[in-house]
């Protein structure tokens, strides 16, 4: 079906996936799960779980892991809330040393969050969460979601910058554009008091 609509098409841009020859606007996962690992590691956490999605974001949190010397092994898929909840669930009933977790989504976050509520785990006292995204609801968790933003505002505006140039589709060859994110600190990655004392700073 994308070929046909390539084929048909004559300016077609890929919104946060690729395809080839056509230009792409996107955010580096692998990035953004290395930023949310690394923030993990920086406020002394050590056994650190991903629950995600099956993606780059694999690769970004084993990097910062094997960059501090840790052996990356708690490896969960699941790109929603339930399935995030029960991953979440195996692996507490695991029995691994945990804390902190990566979560691949703010929706994911949100199935940890609850999952951990109902083991009885304290966020962050217990677990460290930090999530990839910043939906609107990631700042309305109990506690709130640490996590990445990915500016979507910028995605699409790349995106209709790409389809409306003239100078783009002069030239045959596909690129990429990809948008920077940012960490978000909020409540599920350091204790409030601890929060309130580095903003200050």
């Amino acid at each position: 079906m994308v070929n046909e609509i390539v084929q048909r098409v004559p300016r077609v841009v890929c919104v946060d996936w690729e395809w080839p020859g056509v230009p792409s606007v996107h955010f580096d996962r692998q990035n953004a799960s290395f930023q949310a690992t690394t923030h993990l590691l920086d406020s002394g956490r050590t056994h650190i779980a991903y629950i995600g999605p099956e993606d780059k974001r694999i690769a970004g949190y084993q990097q910062a892991l094997w960059g501090r010397g840790i052996m990356p092994t708690e490896v969960y898929i699941g790109d929603e809330s339930r399935l995030a909840y029960e991953q979440c669930s195996k692996l507490i009933q695991s029995g691994v040393p945990l804390d902190g977790i990566c979560a691949g989504t703010d929706e994911v976050g949100i199935g940890v969050l609850n999952c951990l509520y109902q083991h009885g785990l304290n966020v962050p006292g217990d677990i460290a969460v930090v999530s990839i995204d910043n939906l609107e609801i990631s700042a309305f968790t109990v506690p709130p979601l640490t996590t990445i933003d990915v500016h979507k505002h910028e995605i699409g505006r790349h995106a209709i910058e790409i389809l409306v140039s003239d100078q783009v589709w002069k030239s045959s060859s596909a690129f990429a554009v990809t948008v920077p994110t940012q960490l978000i600190v909020r409540e599920t990655s350091v204790s409030s008091v601890k929060q309130s004392i580095e903003q200050e700073q």
